[in-house]
């Protein structure tokens, strides 16, 4: 049983000491830090797994590939963000994902290699929140 995250893709530059130390890239999705960082202790530098499951407009070449994130909580506000892993988002960039124009569904299923949500399935749509 997964988190389920709708979310935007947005860029987020981070510094290249920070790409570097992380081994992430700067394309990110966000989620409500009540479901993840929050909910599960987590701090930044948490590997978080998943799976594509679609991507508006649609992809069908990438839905159900395995997916890696790293964890950036924000020490303010209520959203964290979960940027790709570089081997990630190498799978992914040719098939043109816009940031603030594509929309993905993304399982999330472990964080720092324990399940998450192991019981039922939790789901948040940040596309029809205000």
């Amino acid at each position: 049983m997964p988190l389920i995250l709708v979310s935007k893709l947005y860029h987020e530059p981070l510094s290249k000491d920070v790409r570097e130390r992380y081994g992430v890239s700067s394309f990110c999705l966000v989620i409500p830090k009540k479901y993840l960082s929050d909910y599960y202790m987590l701090e930044t530098g948490s590997k978080i797994e998943g799976e594509i499951t679609s991507v508006e407009p649609s992809i069908p070449e990438i839905e159900g590939l395995p997916v890696s994130f790293v964890l950036f909580v924000q020490p303010i506000g209520t959203n964290d963000y979960i940027y790709f892993y570089e081997d990630s988002w190498r799978k992914l960039a040719d098939y043109g994902l816009i940031p603030d124009e594509t929309v993905m569904k993304v399982k999330l299923v472990k964080a720092n290699g324990k399940t998450i949500f192991a019981k039922r399935d939790v789901k948040v749509d940040l596309v029809w929140m205000v």
